[in-house]
């Protein structure tokens, strides 16, 4: 999976969703393994998957990523939509996650 145009939609008000955006988006776009002196930090890459299996895939891996480095904030939904000029877009729901975090 590749796309550049990655828009994350705060479902619950989260007041420094700023903060958590720049976090999240990192998150992302951070294959895991490759930063060095973190190597836990970022997902998997999913380039290769079919496209059929990568958005439940994509959801969960960003889910538990969000876990382990952005632990307020859950990940509620993913969509990926195909614009006509074939262009992806990416929309990340993002939840607050219960105060027992």
């Amino acid at each position: 999976m590749f796309t550049d145009n990655i828009q994350t939609i705060n479902m619950d008000g989260i007041s420094d969703f700023e903060r958590i955006d720049s976090e999240l988006r990192a998150l992302i776009v951070t294959v895991i393994g490759t930063l060095p002196g973190s190597r836990a930090f970022g997902i998997e890459d999913f380039t290769d998957e079919n496209m059929n299996d990568v958005a439940s895939d994509f959801a969960a891996a960003l889910d538990e990523g969000c876990e382990q480095f952005i632990p307020e904030i859950t990940i509620g939904n993913v969509t990926f939509d195909i614009g006509m000029d074939g262009k992806m877009l990416v929309s990340v729901y993002v939840e607050e996650r219960d105060e027992d975090w």
